[in-house]
């Protein structure tokens, strides 16, 4: 039988009718600020992958983006009915590290922690597919001489666990480099790719390049430039001072607009006191890598978005030609791979900015 307290709680959830209310992001966002402990932790873990992949599907689908809706109301119900399980006494709520909110140090920490974990042997070739994909797309676009690349320095800007490294490799570099803020995976790296002489790895910040001017062909930047503290148009016309005359940038960063990107701003706010420790290990072996990446990325990586106006204004500056890359179908989000959406622009606003350079 209740008590007084649980009729009155109970009746309050009742009146309320939650069910029948709009709920926006910033509702959720709102709510769950105010939801804070262990059993609460796991709840958003498990909340940020069913309205991510709720998401996801609606893209693959090409349905109606309105319709995540239904699992953003979902979770505030839920959420809602947990809060009045607390004021019940229902729920021990755990004592909590304190996190540094630092966002753009927290970036840094979490890439480095989830590269060398999320790229174990087989894990990593899976994700790799795609990565030789976009490799041959854009390699195609600079020559289709096979011996082209065999006088090259190339460097990857920022290379994580170094599938674009590898996938490189294949067109016989005579140099290939990779830098990367976080020690742990350039450590990683040093030991997954010691068979190869001509590859180096060196921990460097990429706002900011240690090389010198003109000594890089091909330098590559696939997702780092938008997770960067830095002033865009700064860090541009850096990489562009380390090119060769006629050499070339490859670059692949957010634009701005868009359902997705609302998403990504709710995985950051609602995950921002949740462990990244804590995440990986409860969907480590539940979920596929490239699926679990995903989450971590968009829930830990703080990031800026431009338009594509103002991107294109800014490789102007720099670079004597800009080529649209167009993507990798499955893979990637542009314009031309989501050709049969009528939704692209609602859903992901400008979508992916993919561009070869020539200086």
């Amino acid at each position: 039988m209740m008590n007084l307290n649980e009729i009155l709680a109970y009746k309050e959830i009742k009146n309320k009718n939650i069910l029948k209310k709009k709920i926006s992001f910033d509702s959720l966002i709102n709510l769950s600020k105010k939801c804070n402990g262990k059993i609460y932790d796991d709840l958003k873990i498990y909340m940020i992958i069913t309205i991510k992949w709720h998401f996801d599907y609606l893209a693959k689908t090409r349905r109606n983006p309105d319709e995540l809706n239904t699992s953003i109301k979902f979770w505030f119900n839920t959420l809602s009915i947990f809060k009045k399980f607390e004021q019940l006494g229902w729920i021990n709520l755990q004592n909590k590290k304190k996190i540094n909110l630092d966002v753009w140090k927290n970036t840094r920490k979490s890439f480095n922690f989830m590269w060398p974990r999320n790229t174990d042997k087989k894990k990593y070739y899976s994700s790799k597919v795609m990565v030789d994909l976009r490799v041959d797309q854009f390699i195609k676009m600079i020559s289709k001489d096979k011996n082209f690349f065999k006088s090259k320095r190339i460097l990857d800007a920022g290379c994580g666990p170094g599938r674009y490294m590898e996938s490189l490799n294949r067109f016989n570099p005579k140099e290939i480099i990779g830098i990367d803020s976080g020690e742990d995976i350039i450590k990683a790296n040093k030991k997954r790719f010691k068979k190869y002489k001509n590859m180096k790895f060196f921990k460097s910040r990429f706002d900011k390049l240690f090389f010198k001017s003109d000594s890089i062909d091909l330098i590559i930047s696939t997702g780092v430039l938008h997770h960067t503290k830095t002033n865009l148009s700064s860090m541009i016309k850096d990489h562009s001072r380390v090119i060769k005359k006629g050499g070339h940038f490859f670059c692949f960063i957010v634009g701005s607009g868009g359902q997705e990107l609302n998403l990504w701003k709710f995985c950051r706010s609602v995950m921002s006191k949740v462990n990244i420790e804590d995440v990986f290990e409860k969907l480590n072996y539940s979920i596929s890598p490239l699926r679990l990446q995903g989450i971590l990325d968009h829930s830990y990586g703080e990031y800026k978005t431009i338009s594509r106006k103002s991107f294109e204004k800014i490789l102007k500056k720099s670079f004597s030609v800009i080529k649209k890359v167009d993507g990798i179908p499955g893979a990637d989000v542009t314009q031309k791979t989501f050709s049969n959406d009528k939704f692209f622009k609602k859903r992901f606003g400008s979508g992916n900015l993919r561009y070869l350079c020539i200086k």
